[in-house]
């Protein structure tokens, strides 16, 4: 048999084989580009490739510039907050799935495409999804005011930088993050929760100060109450001389704040729900064992 001959015929039989693949990859991509993809098979691409649009994102937070981790984490908080818009009513049902977000976040940057809508959880997500993949630790946190009928909440994320040692708020809904008024020093939420709202004041791009950077709003509202939301047992914890324990709230079925959270987060029963009205402040970063 010539040898030569199979190689040829094989060669012949393979390399249409391979063309056709790479073209239905490439049109795969043209595709969901254009839009002519559904949603459902634009999240399947985008979570296969989870990886790679990570690197993509961390890529155009650094725009070809050395960022030691200080930088690289506000450049990312930014990023999420100028390619995503705050929205609770017309949330993207994806939204939630953090490979999506950020490649529709990174539609937006690179192609000027309609930002996704998103609410300042799923804000959060992605931003502690995007510096998971630089290798930097972070954990959600939620607020909450007590101040109307009912409570409401906000979300970010604490992120332990590796430059200071130290856990920062870093908020990417209002593109915030927070630093001590008179050592410039970056503080995390439960030294805003349990200290004096005086001595802290919110640090965006372009402003310093609550009413600057347009989140008075939470100043005389919210940083009443806090969860770590990756904390086992699932402990709240209150600061009783701005939230009144005995409070009871209509919008929430006339429950107590203490009565609302063990219903919400206890699963009626189901789940361990610790209500502290002191500070913790030793929490490891994912794992939530708490030094008592």
């Amino acid at each position: 048999m010539n040898t030569l001959g199979v190689k040829n015929r094989l060669l012949l039989i393979c390399l249409p084989a391979c063309l056709l693949l790479a073209a239905v990859a490439g049109m795969a991509i043209w595709l969901r580009d254009r839009g002519v993809m559904t949603e459902k098979e634009r999240l399947a691409w985008a979570c296969e490739r989870e990886r790679r649009i990570g690197e993509q994102a961390l890529e155009a937070v650094r725009a070809e510039r050395l960022l030691a981790a200080t930088e690289l984490i506000v450049e990312a908080r930014r990023f999420v907050h100028s390619n995503s818009v705050h929205s609770v009513a017309r949330v993207h049902p994806f939204a939630k799935k953090e490979p999506y977000a950020v490649w529709r976040m990174l539609q937006t940057d690179r192609l000027h495409a309609e930002p996704i809508r998103m609410t300042c959880g799923s804000r959060s997500c992605a931003l502690k999804w995007m510096l998971a993949k630089a290798g930097i630790k972070s954990r959600r946190v939620q607020v909450y005011s007590g101040t109307r009928d009912f409570i409401r909440g906000h979300r970010f994320i604490d992120v332990l930088n590796p430059d200071t040692g130290r856990w920062e708020l870093q908020d990417p809904s209002y593109d915030i993050s927070y630093r001590r008024v008179d050592t410039g020093t970056p503080v995390c939420t439960e030294e805003i929760v349990f200290g004096a709202l005086d001595t802290v004041a919110p640090l965006s791009a372009e402003a310093s100060g609550w009413a600057a950077c347009g989140v008075d709003r939470l100043r005389k509202g919210y940083f009443q109450a806090m969860w770590y939301e990756e904390l086992r047992p699932r402990t709240i914890l209150i600061n009783p001389d701005r939230l009144d324990i005995k409070k009871t709230f209509p919008g929430n079925g006339n429950a107590t704040f203490e009565q609302w959270a063990r219903g919400i987060y206890g699963n009626r029963g189901r789940r361990k729900v610790i209500i502290r009205t002191h500070a913790i402040m030793h929490v490891s970063p994912v794992t939530g064992d708490v030094a008592r």
